[in-house]
């Protein structure tokens, strides 16, 4: 026989059980108690049976938990735990499921508010700015707080309103140089039809000078009457604002002619003009008032013969003209000169911004004692 005591028998089952059972009892396979643990008497108490799992001890309700010990087969655990402590334990465990519950639909408000007026907020700012766009105000520039395609919405949208302002710009500016181009070409016009007075009255007595030079063999009479007639009708003429290469050279040409008989050969002509633009189109009476200037302001006062050359060659784009002269320079020149048609250097320069834009501009180069030169290109126009 070996004498052990009980409570070093259970030492493992008697820890695990204080921690889990109300009561805990060890008992044989014929119901006597082994050993006990807890409170309950099991000598006095009666298990009432309420169900498999369910047992009723004075009057307080158990769940009952019933097992075999591996090490001992005829012995029983019979582990009882209140129903009342388990249901305080499950009432915690359900506010506490409740309260992470109610924390976590919280949560996920915040979070789906905050996301969404993330998404919002931009789309309501643009719909903002699109409708103040719409009751003719410029929007203020929007500023991209996101890193997603709304960024690119919002970039894309200023972009848009940027640049449609900017082309609303161009057009008034545009419209206010034309508004002063046709002033410009108004006054223009003022100046050449000035010199329009009784064009028919001035041609028939020229032709009748004419006849009776030819009649009384007067050839220098009837080649000058010839030249100033066709520079008078070339001048008069408004049916045609762009003349060809070939006619204005002409319309210099007699104006040189009638010079001559003024001045006589004290200026020479020579003129470097490829066949292939002579049909090309320049504004009418161009050259001839350049080509006075240099007559009148640069060889005149010169006091001796000089050389006028007119320099045309082809570009890429467009067509290079120069008017050159020995004369006197241009300290001693007026470029608001006017003369046989009361065309100035200024009226041409402007004439030329008129027809072709502000980069086709005349260009005056001169030098005191040696000459000058007077540039301007032309657009190809046939």
């Amino acid at each position: 026989m070996i004498n052990i005591k009980k409570k070093n028998l259970f030492m493992n089952i008697d820890d695990y059980c204080h921690g889990v059972f109300d009561s805990t009892f060890i008992v044989d396979k014929n119901g006597n108690l082994i050993y006990k643990i807890g409170n309950i008497d099991y000598d006095n108490i009666m298990l009432e049976k309420v169900n498999n799992y369910t047992v009723n001890v004075n009057n307080v309700k158990y769940m009952e938990f019933n097992s075999v010990i591996e090490a001992y087969p005829e012995w029983r655990v019979i582990g009882l735990i209140s129903l009342d402590s388990l249901t305080r334990n499950l009432d915690s465990i359900r506010w506490l499921i409740y309260c992470i519950g109610i924390f976590s639909i919280a949560v996920v408000i915040f979070i789906s508010h905050f996301t969404s007026k993330k998404i919002t907020d931009p789309i309501y700012d643009i719909t903002k700015a699109m409708n103040k766009f719409e009751n003719g105000e410029w929007p203020d520039k929007l500023e991209a707080k996101t890193e997603d395609e709304l960024k690119y919405l919002i970039i894309s949208f200023n972009k848009m309103i940027y640049n449609i302002k900017n082309l609303i710009e161009q057009i008034y500016k545009e419209e206010e140089e034309n508004k002063k181009l046709e002033v410009e070409s108004m006054k223009t016009q003022l100046d050449l039809l000035q010199s329009q007075i009784n064009p028919h009255f001035i041609h028939n007595t020229l032709n009748t000078i004419n006849y009776l030079a030819i009649k009384n063999n007067q050839n220098e009479i009837r080649e000058l009457i010839q030249s100033f007639n066709g520079l008078l009708r070339q001048s008069i003429s408004t049916s045609k604002k762009l003349i060809t290469l070939k006619d204005e050279l002409t319309c210099t040409q007699n104006y040189l002619k009638i010079q001559k008989y003024r001045y006589g050969d004290i200026v020479k002509l020579v003129c470097n003009i490829p066949e292939e633009l002579n049909n090309c189109l320049v504004p009418k009476l161009i050259l001839q008032p350049l080509i006075e200037n240099s007559l009148y302001h640069g060889i005149v006062p010169k006091g001796c013969a000089g050389t006028i050359k007119i320099d045309i060659f082809p570009q890429k784009d467009f067509i290079k003209i120069k008017i050159i002269d020995d004369g006197v320079g241009i300290s001693k020149r007026k470029s608001t000169h006017k003369g046989f048609n009361g065309i100035s250097l200024d009226n041409i320069s402007e004439r030329l911004r008129l027809y072709f834009g502000s980069e086709y501009d005349l260009k005056v180069y001169s030098k005191s004692g040696i000459g000058t030169c007077i540039e301007f290109n032309i657009p190809y126009i046939y």
